[in-house]
């Protein structure tokens, strides 16, 4: 069985915490309504009967989630090397950026996560490869293309995009 890495227990512990908080009872058990959406909160998109999996009916028959049943099921569910845990990484990335959450991570939004970083002028080069309808913002679509297809370049050089683990920490 693959296991999470610390960074990921310590971020799905914060989540698994944020959900119980804001949309459960604060008891540290999640119904099944609120483990679909830490799932979401972590990036995660997983089929209805994959969800229910992590859910099992107590005595009383509640379906409730512990933080502790929730990360041995997410790593049963869904490999830490996978790529569908590698996509859910990227959404959190995309969410991290997108400050104003408005489906886009905007010129200023950029400019802002990668402060000190890269000159004003490499960023608006950076928006202008991969804005293709030119609204100087990037839409989820754009900002995933940037991990999966070449660099876009005016001498067609084969270089591709950074990975997600050499962009700014997630927020």
């Amino acid at each position: 069985m693959a296991t999470l890495s610390r960074q990921e227990v310590k971020l799905y512990t914060e989540f698994f915490h944020q959900v119980d908080e804001t949309d459960g009872d604060g008891s540290g058990c999640l119904s099944l309504e609120n483990c679909e959406k830490l799932l979401d909160k972590c990036g995660h998109r997983l089929p209805k009967d994959v969800i229910q999996a992590f859910v099992s009916p107590d005595e009383d028959g509640s379906w409730k989630l512990t933080l502790e049943e929730f990360l041995a099921a997410i790593s049963r569910a869904v490999p830490p090397d996978s790529a569908h845990s590698k996509a859910a990484k990227l959404r959190r990335l995309f969410r991290a950026y997108d400050k104003n959450k408005d489906g886009y991570v905007s010129f200023y939004e950029l400019k802002n996560a990668m402060r000190g970083s890269v000159t004003e002028e490499e960023l608006r080069e950076f928006i202008r490869d991969w804005d293709k309808d030119g609204d100087w913002r990037l839409s989820f679509e754009e900002f995933i293309n940037m991990y999966v297809a070449p660099m876009p370049s005016d001498n067609n050089d084969d270089v591709t995009a950074a990975s997600a683990e050499s962009q700014p920490a997630e927020t």
